[in-house]
């Protein structure tokens, strides 16, 4: 898969086909990965903007200098999931996520560098729900 701007559907259809490593992708603003499995998956510096992962099977899935903005992880797996390495972290949400085993290190929110596994917890895990 190239380099820059992919659709979800080219994304899943390299899953699909084998390949676990992708680097430098930019997915549409809002896209909807809901269920998806991307197990294993390693992404490195990629983006992700209103990107619902609602529900998906990140299951030993990386996260590296990855740009994570208003992404939606509720009900995800993110058992033994790795977000790390300056990872810029904002506004997401993992309500009733399973999280264990999951590494959180050394990423970005708000402009601070000290956003670890107890950020997330706080911020993204005990999110408050939204109101209808």
């Amino acid at each position: 898969m190239d380099e820059g701007d992919c659709t979800v559907e080219e994304l899943l259809a390299a899953y699909a086909g084998g390949q676990r490593l992708f680097a430098d992708l930019e997915l549409p603003e809002n896209a909807d990965m809901s269920g998806c499995c991307l197990e294993s998956a390693s992404f490195h510096h990629c983006g992700f903007l209103g990107v619902s992962l609602k529900g998906a099977n990140l299951r030993g899935a990386a996260f590296r200098c990855c740009y994570l903005k208003c992404v939606d992880f509720d009900d995800a797996d993110l058992t033994d999931a790795l977000i790390e390495e300056k990872c810029s972290v904002e506004n997401i949400t993992a309500r009733r996520s399973k999280i264990g085993g999951l590494r959180v290190r050394n990423c970005c929110c708000y402009g601070s560098d000290s956003f670890g596994l107890e950020s997330f917890i706080k911020l993204a895990v005990n999110a408050p729900e939204e109101k209808a």
